[in-house]
Formats: structure tokens, sequence, C-alpha cells
């Protein structure tokens, strides 16, 4: 894949897209700067056709606003002379072009940063004396809508606690438990430790994830998928082949007793920024987050790649940050952790990453959901997106949320 995206002072592609380019590292996946000039949309998918149109790449553009636009099927290309045209423009494009740098996402963040301020001021200038009453497009989610996602949400995640429970029994019994792992450790661990080991080591092969199609394989079969991976994980750490390595899953456990104590009701509210950080970036959503961010923007060098440093910074950087109503991250956790009744813990986790006042940028549901595990081990294991994604390889109908 190719992107082209302009570069001006409008910031019109999120740094953030940006990000996930470079991430991403493969000779497959590239994002290259226009500076100025490119306004027009088109997409062209390879072997399918050609979308020519004013809608770009937003969630407005394709839902809400009034746009127009063609798509060309592929073999209408040859018509006429549309394939060279087309092949013309994206080579015309190509060569005012320039490949995409860290050095470039650095500055579009401090010109948005800017430009938002400017923004807001005249905006609410602008809506203070509006003469035409303002339009929300032709699609605009309404409250209902929300409460849809909201309560989908909440029935997903109760469902699958359920599962993570129940498959937190089977893993903590004798016949399953590895002899490295100490009888007392919370279910929860054993369950949380399990997935992991699964998912790195026999279901991410390199940089692919193939856990869909293990899905497809295993769905009709799960019992026989999960036996087979349970006795995996009581014996294959003895194996010279075939088996697993454990130093990780070993490690964490280790951790979890002083990070349970870090995010418990008695010391949480009072964590200094040092202490947040010590905890924090042992959360393997949070250090996958950390990953993707440029160091430039963690307060490091150009050139620091070590995810443990990283990680130190955006958790030391998350403590600073506040919601839109000055909830601090201690506050939204403590609000998560304890703000009720366990039942309405999915309640509150959905408020942290949606509602305005408790909503923490760079904290998302899998870093939330995984911090709850680590707090409250023994009635929730902890949950991430490779959780899920290793309860999919297994059979098992659960969403994915990276």
């Amino acid at each position: 894949m190719t992107y082209y995206g302009r570069y001006d002072y409008t910031v019109p592609v999120a740094p953030e897209i940006l990000e996930w380019f470079l991430v991403q590292r493969s000779a497959d996946i590239v994002c290259r700067l226009v500076p100025d000039i490119l306004h027009a949309k088109v997409i062209w998918w390879e072997g399918f056709g050609a979308y020519i149109g004013s809608a770009n790449l937003s969630d407005r553009a394709w839902n809400s606003n009034i746009e127009a636009g063609v798509f060309v099927d592929e073999a209408d290309l040859d018509v006429g002379e549309f394939r060279d045209e087309l092949e013309t423009f994206f080579d015309t494009i190509e060569e005012h072009s320039t490949p995409l740098k860290e050095e470039h996402i650095s500055h579009l963040k401090q010109a948005r940063d800017a430009r938002v301020k400017v923004e807001s001021s005249l905006a609410k200038a602008f809506e203070g004396n509006r003469k035409i009453d303002g339009n929300e497009g032709l699609y605009a989610p309404s409250k209902r809508g929300k409460e849809k996602r909201r309560a989908a949400f909440i029935k997903e995640w109760d469902s699958t606690l359920q599962l993570m429970r129940d498959l937190a029994a089977r893993v903590s019994q004798p016949e399953h438990r590895p002899d490295w792992i100490v009888p007392t450790t919370p279910m929860g661990l054993q369950v949380d430790q399990f997935l992991h080991a699964f998912y790195y080591q026999r279901v991410r092969d390199g940089t692919s994830r193939p856990f869909e199609r293990l899905y497809q394989e295993n769905r009709l079969s799960r019992e026989s998928a999960l036996s087979e991976a349970l006795d995996w994980w009581k014996n294959g750490w003895k194996l010279t082949s075939g088996g697993y390595h454990y130093d990780a899953e070993e490690a964490a456990l280790h951790r979890a007793p002083g990070m349970q104590a870090r995010f418990s009701r008695a010391e949480l509210r009072g964590l200094t920024a040092a202490e947040f950080a010590a905890a924090a970036r042992h959360v393997y959503a949070l250090r996958e987050y950390a990953h993707r961010q440029s160091p430039v923007d963690l307060g490091l060098a150009a050139d620091v790649v070590d995810l443990d440093l990283k990680s130190e910074a955006f958790a030391r950087l998350q403590y600073t940050r506040k919601s839109a109503h000055g909830k601090s991250i201690l506050e939204t956790l403590d609000y998560v952790l304890y703000g009720g009744q366990d039942t309405n813990i999915a309640q509150r986790l959905w408020d942290a990453v949606d509602d305005p006042r408790w909503q923490i940028e760079g904290m998302g549901i899998s870093t939330l959901g995984e911090i709850v595990g680590w707090a409250l081990p023994d009635r929730f294991p902890p949950r991430n997106g490779r959780t899920s994604k290793a309860l999919r390889a297994l059979g098992f109908d659960v969403s994915v949320r990276d």
C-alpha cells in the first residue's frame, strides 16, 4: 500500500495516522507527503477498481458530509485511456512527494497544537454570531446509538469475563498448572499468563498474527483446541523441542504483587509519578501503545528505541495528563476500580474511554481492562487485545479490540 498525503500548515493528515505508517517498518506499506498542492481524493484498489471523488478518509466525509464521487471497476479502467491517465496521475504525485520521516510528524504535531488554539477562538467567535442554523450533516450519531454501543460493550465484557473465569478455573487446576507456577497464584493471573504464552509462542508468527485463521479452524472444535493448549501449557516448558520458554511469564507473576499493591485502594490516589510509572510501565497494552509513539513526543532522544525507556516515559506522560474536566489518571483509575460495585465495572470502563469527565488521551480500553486485572486479580483476570486474540485463536467467539 502506498499512501500520499498533503503536508501544510493546516495539518490535513492526523499525525497519529502518519505514526502508524512509520511503526509498520514494511517495504509494502509506504507513506509519502506532498507539500501544499495535493487536494485530489483518489483511491485505487488494484485489481478491484478506483474511487475518484470529493470525500477524504474521514468519518465525517464518509458518513455525514454531502460528497460526490464515482467508483470505476478495474475492468472499466481499460476503456479509453482511463488506466493510463490514472497511472500518470500517481506518477506525477510520486514525483512531487517526499518519504515520511519522524521529523515531519513532530513538526506537524506542533503545527496542529498551534492551529487548534487559534481555530478554537475563531470558531467560538463565529458560533456566537451565527446567522444560519448549524447542520450536523446527513448522518449524525444519536444518543440512542451511543447507548447501543455502550450496551454492546458491557454485554461483550460480561460474557467474556465469565469465559475467562471458567478458563481460569481450569488453568489453575493441578492437572493443567505447570510446576513453575506457585499454586497460590491468583487464578486470574494464571489464565492471563497462559494466554500470553499461547499468543506469543503459538499464535503470533513474526509480524503475522493469524488468529482469525485459527479461529475458523478451531471454532467447531474449541474443546479439542483448548485441551491441546492446556497440555502444552502444563508440560511444554520441559520439552527441548516444540515446547515453550517462560521467562517473561514468570517475571510477570513475580511483579504482580507489587502492581496489585500500587493499584490498590489504599495506595492508588497517593502515587507519585515515579511510583505510578514503575507499575504502569509493565502493563502490556500500555507498552504496546508506547512502542508506537515517537520517542521525541515522549521527551526522549530521537534515536531511542528501547521499549522499557519508552514505556517509562509514556507512563510518566500519562501521569501529567488530565481529562477535559480536569480529572487525573489516578482519579480516573480510582473511579474505574473503586467507584462502585464490581458488577458495574464494565460501565465504568466505558465511561473512562467515552465520558469527557474521565477520558484521558492514550488510555484505551485494553490498557484500562488490563489494569483492572492487575489490581483485582482474584475477581477480574487481566484483559487486553492480546487476550482476546488468544481466545479467538482457540475458537472462542470474542471481539478483538486493538
